[in-house]
């Protein structure tokens, strides 16, 4: 079984239904998906480096064998399930406390 495939590919599946619950509405936002493209640029810099010397070594058995350049899709799929959780997570919250202080 490709592990990294399913887990990085169930992160993202959930974070879109957890976006869908809780109401923050990012998969509908152009804003956030510039900031993906951005960040995914800045992954291709970073990680790029790190997979290309390599520092990071990904076992066969685990990935899809997809790639960008040296860098397994499965990380750029991670990356932006990681990113959009803090991110759904930080609007819902700041929605609630800018009701609760509109209360007072």
């Amino acid at each position: 079984m490709k592990e990294y495939t399913v887990f990085s590919s169930m992160a993202v599946l959930t974070v879109f239904i957890l976006d869908g619950i809780l109401g923050t509405g990012l998969r509908k936002s152009r804003a956030f998906w510039i900031f993906v493209l951005i960040m995914g640029l800045a992954e291709l810099g970073v990680n790029g480096f790190l997979t290309s010397r390599p520092v990071f070594l990904y076992g066969r058995p685990f990935i899809s064998g997809l790639k960008i350049f040296t860098i397994p899709i499965e990380d750029f799929i991670y990356g932006f399930a990681f990113v959009m959780l803090v991110i759904v997570l930080w609007e819902f919250f700041r929605k609630g406390s800018k009701s609760e202080n509109e209360r007072f």
